[in-house]
C-alpha cells in the first residue's frame, strides 16, 4: 500500500460525500436511510486502526515512551501494524482537524487519539481497542449498522490542567454532585477500581478512541476554536457536542490508566487524593508521580502524514 499524500492544513479538505445526506436524513428522521448510509460507511471504514497524533509545541519524552511501549504491545496483540497520523499546529482545532481529515483519507476502522502531554501503560491502549470493539459490533452483522454501534467517542479520565483538582470531563445531571459538577471521590474510586464505562456530556479527547465512519458521517468542521467562558469549551467539546446532535454517544472509561503531563504527570488515583485531602479524608497526597523530562522538540515522525499498514501487515510508521 502506497503512502497517501500529505494531509497538512493547506491539503483541499477531504470530504465524505455520504455526510449531508446522512445529517438530512436524520433530521428528517429517515430512519431506513440513516441504518443504509450507516451500513455503507461501516462497509467503506475497515482499513485497520490509526494513531492520531496532535502535536502543539512537542512530544513529551514520557509520551514519546508510552507511544513506542504501545505500539509493540498492539502489534503483538493484533497482529498487524498501525497507521500514524502526525499534525503539528499551534491551534488546537486545526491541528484536530487536520487529523480527522487524514483518518478519513486512509478509511481507517477506528482512529486512537493521544495528545503529545499524555502517558499510559500499554494494557490501557490495548483495553482501549477491545472496548471500543466491542461497542462497534461485527462490521458485517446489519443488526448493528446504527447509530449505537457506530457513532459515539470512548475517552480515558485524566485530570485537566486547572488549580483546582478537575476532571477532563463533563458529567450528565444525574451524576454531577460536588461543587466541581463532578461525582463524589467515592464514585470516582469505585468506578476506577470497577473499570466502570460510563455515559458523559463532554470528555478530553487527550486519550481516546473513534470510529472512521463516524468521523466520516460528522463531515468537516468536526472541530472549533476554544470559546470564552467555562472550560469544556474547547474543541474537544465541541466535538463531542456535534457527535451527540447526530445522536452519538460520548463514554468515559474509567479502567484506563492515563496520566496529563503539567509539572509532573497526573493521573485518577492523584485527583481522588486530592479531593479526599480537601475533605479532610487524608492528611497528605502521597507522592507518587514522577518529575517531568524535556520533551522532545522535534518528534521522530515526520508531520502531517498517514502511515497505513502495508500489504505484509507491518506498520508503515517509521
Amino acid at each position: 500500500m502506497s503512502v497517501p499524500p500529505d494531509v497538512s492544513e493547506e491539503s483541499p479538505r477531504v470530504s465524505y460525500p455520504a455526510a449531508e445526506l446522512f445529517e438530512k436524513a436524520r433530521r428528517e428522521g429517515r430512519v431506513k436511510d440513516v441504518r443504509t448510509l450507516i451500513a455503507g460507511a461501516r462497509r467503506e471504514f475497515r482499513s485497520g486502526t490509526a494513531l492520531c497524533l496532535p502535536v502543539y509545541r512537542g512530544i513529551e519524552a514520557d509520551t514519546f515512551e508510552s507511544l513506542w511501549r504501545g505500539r509493540t504491545a498492539l502489534e503483538k496483540f493484533t497482529g498487524q501494524g498501525w497507521g500514524l497520523i502526525q499534525t503539528k499546529s499551534s491551534c488546537p482545532s486545526a491541528n484536530r482537524e487536520t487529523a480527522a481529515r487524514g483518518a478519513v483519507w486512509g478509511h481507517v476502522q477506528f482512529a486512537i487519539w493521544v495528545d503529545s502531554d499524555q502517558v499510559f501503560d500499554s494494557n490501557s491502549l490495548i483495553n482501549l481497542l477491545v472496548h471500543a470493539r466491542e461497542l462497534y459490533g461485527d462490521p458485517e452483522n446489519v443488526e448493528h449498522a446504527d447509530v449505537t454501534h457506530t457513532l459515539w467517542m470512548l475517552c480515558g479520565v485524566y485530570p485537566r490542567r486547572s488549580p483546582e483538582p478537575q476532571l477532563a470531563c463533563a458529567f450528565l445531571p444525574s451524576m454531577r454532585q460536588s461543587a466541581h459538577g463532578e461525582p463524589p471521590w467515592q464514585t470516582i474510586q469505585e468506578a476506577a477500581a470497577k473499570g466502570f464505562i460510563a455515559e458523559v456530556e463532554t470528555a478530553g479527547m487527550g486519550f481516546c478512541i473513534i470510529p472512521g465512519a463516524a468521523l466520516a458521517l460528522m463531515g468537516d468542521n468536526r472541530f472549533q476554536d476554544p470559546l470564552p467562558g467555562p472550560w469544556m469549551q474547547g474543541e474537544d467539546a465541541y466535538f463531542a457536542q456535534r457527535l451527540r446532535d447526530l445522536g452519538g454517544t460520548v463514554y468515559a472509561d474509567f479502567s484506563l490508566r492515563v496520566g496529563h503531563i503539567i509539572e509532573s504527570t497526573y493521573d485518577l488515583s492523584w485527583y481522588v487524593r486530592s479531593r479526599m485531602l480537601a475533605e479532610g479524608e487524608v492528611q497528605e497526597i502521597p507522592v507518587t508521580v514522577k518529575l517531568r523530562k524535556p520533551p522532545i522538540e522535534e518528534p521522530h515522525q515526520r508531520g502531517g502524514v498517514i502511515y497505513p499498514p502495508d500489504e505484509s501487515g507491518k506498520g508503515g510508521a517509521a
